[in-house]
């Protein structure tokens, strides 16, 4: 394997003309195989204001209000076939329950929540039913989906109705499986949560961004030992302090959702969007994320500013990795899924996708655009028998215990992937000489 985990890319859609981009792409597979991709498609000219208000006036414009472009793949992600019917959404994801296929998502100025079902692949979709009401956002994200259980949560307007700014709040929605979805009845929200505050040690003495609003966003849901856990993106002094989110607890008693904040933890490219898949195969958590290598350097923020890019350093999107977990706290390294050497390229915005032994990425990838924020391009990138990329991290208490020791004739050798040896390899190179490490050390 070489040094990305995915051997290039399969390009879903190109958008050639200058003020189009996307949202967060996302997956789903059905049972004949075939894989449909959802794509919202959004217009920021760049000769306005970059805002809210102006991207849904020239979206409408340019694009109507049937924005949510769908495709289709027979041939595992290689090729992909757009369908014709497009529809009313303008961000969200979609996911299976049972035999039939749905997309939960925000309308049209980020104006409620709604949910629309197909039952023929993707081909034709039912008219949406509007199962919230508020101003709302959704990047494709984590969500719970078992047969007795379904949370998702959203970005929600603070109390002025702004987005990404003081006192930001997310929502988190639950419903069961086994009832009509599209009833609006089935559905439960939780009462508004809001960002708790930035401590002092969590921003530099000297603010990279002197004002800025802190805020949450985009968040995850994930389950871990029956425990469901909703991990927010946190975006603090304009990128400069990365790798960090707010984990919130969910609880749901069927008849009320209650969310609340626990603690802000350590999380690697929490400073831009991620995404949560729970593999019930490996009975492990995946997750994609961006790694900045610099997010607090004002000179080379400058420097970046100089050829157009958009934010701060910590807004760099062009390392894309996979990492793997238990509890959704601890992350341990599978590998970087794609990279660009260029500052204003990018792998972002990604959902994942298990089919079979690999895994599928949607990437809104920024190859030629304006910017590392504003995408040219949608890829799917396949990462081959992903589950071999981990470490067991089941505690073992007896026995042998040391995946680095020699093994006995006879016993079976953990398996360490490709991606890990070469780690080994490059860290042997840069190591010094042990006559080195020893040539100054005193005699006895």
């Amino acid at each position: 394997m070489g040094p990305t985990l995915a051997d290039g890319h399969a390009i879903v859609d190109r958008f050639p003309a200058p003020d189009w981009l996307t949202d967060a792409p996302s997956l789903a597979a059905l049972d004949d195989g075939a894989l449909i991709c959802a794509v919202p498609v959004i217009v920021m000219p760049r000769h306005r204001e970059r805002s809210f208000a102006t991207h849904y006036r020239a979206t409408l414009e340019q694009l109507g209000t049937r924005t949510l472009h769908l495709y289709r793949s027979a041939d595992g992600g290689a090729t992909w076939t757009r369908l014709a019917q497009r529809l009313d959404f303008l961000c969200g994801r979609l996911f299976r329950s049972g035999s039939d296929l749905y997309y939960l998502g925000v309308g049209h100025e980020r104006r409620d929540a709604w949910l629309t079902r197909s039952q023929d692949g993707g081909t034709t979709w039912c008219a949406s039913t509007r199962i919230a009401a508020g101003r709302f956002y959704a990047a494709a994200s984590g969500m719970v989906a078992d047969s007795g259980r379904l949370c998702w949560a959203l970005g929600m307007a603070n109390a002025e109705d702004e987005f990404n700014g003081t006192g930001s709040r997310v929502v988190a929605l639950a419903a069961d499986p086994r009832r009509d979805l599209l009833d609006a009845r089935t559905w439960r929200m939780s009462a508004p949560l809001s960002y708790p505050g930035t401590p002092e040690s969590l921003r530099l003495p000297v603010p990279l961004a002197p004002g800025y609003r802190d805020h949450f966003l985009e968040p995850n849901v994930v389950e871990v030992a029956g425990r469901v856990r909703v991990i927010l993106r946190c975006r603090i002094d304009h990128y400069a302090t990365s790798h960090l989110a707010a984990v919130c607890d969910l609880e749901d008693d069927g008849r009320r959702v209650l969310l609340r904040f626990r603690q802000f933890h350590p999380f690697p490219g929490a400073q831009n969007h991620f995404f949560i898949l729970a593999d019930e195969y490996s009975g492990l958590l995946w997750m994609a994320s961006n790694l900045a290598p610099r997010s607090q350097d004002a000179a080379y923020g400058r420097e970046l500013e100089r050829h157009g890019f958009l934010g701060s350093p910590g807004n760099e999107r062009r390392i894309l990795v996979l990492w793997y977990g238990v509890d959704a706290l601890t992350w341990f390294p599978a590998g970087c899924i794609a990279m660009s050497a260029n500052p204003m390229h990018a792998f972002n915005y990604v959902s994942l996708l298990a089919v079979g032994d690999d895994l599928l990425v949607a990437s809104r990838t920024a190859l030629h655009g304006r910017n590392q924020h504003d995408n040219d391009l949608v890829t799917v990138h396949r990462i081959p028998r992903f589950r071999e990329l981990a470490l067991d991290l089941k505690p073992q208490f007896t026995g042998s215990t040391c995946a680095c020791a020699p093994t006995a004739p006879g016993t079976t050798r953990i398996r360490t992937s490709w991606t890990l040896a070469l780690r080994w390899a490059w860290w042997m190179r840069k190591r010094p000489p042990r006559c080195c490490a020893t040539r100054n050390r005193p005699s006895r």
